[in-house]
């Protein structure tokens, strides 16, 4: 676990917009979406008390559900889990889908 800098000392990240960012479970890795749907990591250690940041590594680009919305309280399309593995909400094209209801299905079963 690392300790929280100290107040006012701040860390750039990535220079351009992103959003949505997560940690990893252990706390080794932030993650990000920026403005071209590419999903970011960076890795974060601490060297002797102060923060390090490694450059941000692109891990994939989708077709996300949702626009970007940059900011607190935008609607989260992905969630990092335990085992580092990621649970994506996509964008997907409507295929169509034949529906058949069955009504009086009990009688059946006689």
């Amino acid at each position: 676990m690392h300790a929280f800098p100290k107040a006012g000392v701040r860390q750039q990240v990535w220079a351009g917009t992103a959003s949505q960012a997560r940690w990893s479970t252990d706390g080794r890795e932030l993650f990000f979406r920026t403005a071209d749907n590419a999903l970011m990591a960076v890795r974060v250690t601490d060297a002797g008390g102060e923060l390090r940041v490694s450059e941000a590594t692109a891990l994939f680009t989708l077709p996300f559900a949702q626009p970007n919305g940059a900011g607190i309280g935008a609607a989260a399309q992905y969630d990092v889990l335990p085992n580092g593995h990621f649970v994506v909400n996509l964008e997907v094209s409507p295929q169509k889908t034949t529906l058949h209801v069955m009504t009086n299905w009990q009688a059946g079963l006689r």
